[in-house]
This record gives structure tokens, sequence and C-alpha cells, in this order.
């Protein structure tokens, strides 16, 4: 869901806190975004770097789509609906977060609006990035 919210201060307050978690918005778009910072259900974050950003792609199967965010220390697959836009956020390195939300809330999202159901973060080896 693309909700455009208010600029915010850059307290520790602010950086640290997680999103709104009553909003329906999966991410959140910055062009002075340095890292994407990637929130999951369990509370825990990931900050990864933009200086450290390989490649993503992005696939469409029958029900979901996946985006692959793939860094050089880790890997980040994201399963949802209307990924594209995500994706081409991407490109421009304008995502600022991106966060799971809970499949009960699928049906609540406007038609259209980007819709993360699951994030999985798997760390590269050092063999596995010697194979991409």
């Amino acid at each position: 869901m693309m909700k455009k919210r208010k600029s915010q201060t850059n307290d520790v307050a602010t950086i640290t806190s997680r999103p709104d978690e009553s909003s329906l918005v999966a991410w959140e778009q910055s062009p002075q975004a340095q890292a994407l910072r990637v929130d999951l259900q369990n509370g825990a974050f990931f900050v990864l770097p933009y200086s450290q950003f390989g490649f993503a792609h992005f696939a469409r199967e029958e029900d979901y789509e996946t985006l692959r965010i793939s860094f050089a220390t880790h890997d980040v697959r994201v399963v949802g609906r209307n990924l594209r836009d995500l994706g081409c956020a991407l490109q421009k390195l304008a995502v600022d977060w991106i966060r799971e939300m809970p499949v009960r809330y699928a049906a609540l999202c406007e038609k259209g609006s980007v819709f993360i159901e699951r994030i999985e973060v798997a760390e590269v080896s050092g063999e596995d990035s010697l194979n991409r």
C-alpha cells in the first residue's frame, strides 16, 4: 500500500522504532535511503547497506510473486503480491524499509498495493558467493 507518511526527524527514537503496527503499509520509499531495513514479524530486523547491493530478481508465479534482493552478505526473499513496484524502487536504491504483514490483513489491502506475506533472510556463505 502506498501511503505517504510525514517526514520524520532523525532522532534516535525515530530511527529505532518499528513502523506503525496498525498501518497496512508494507514498505516505504525514500530517495535518501542508504540502507534497506528488513523488519520481521518476530521483532527482529536487518539493516543491509546499499553499498553491498548486488541485484534484485522479480518473478511472478500463479498465486504469488517473489522478489529476491541480493547483497554481498545476505539474500532476502520477499513473497507477496504486487511486488513489481517494490522491485522498481530498488532499481533507484530508494526503498527505506520493508516488513512482513500478517496474512489475515491481505484482504484489507487496497487492490494493487504491495502486500508482503513473508520475508526470508539468509546469510551468504563464501562458497555461495562464488557460485553466483
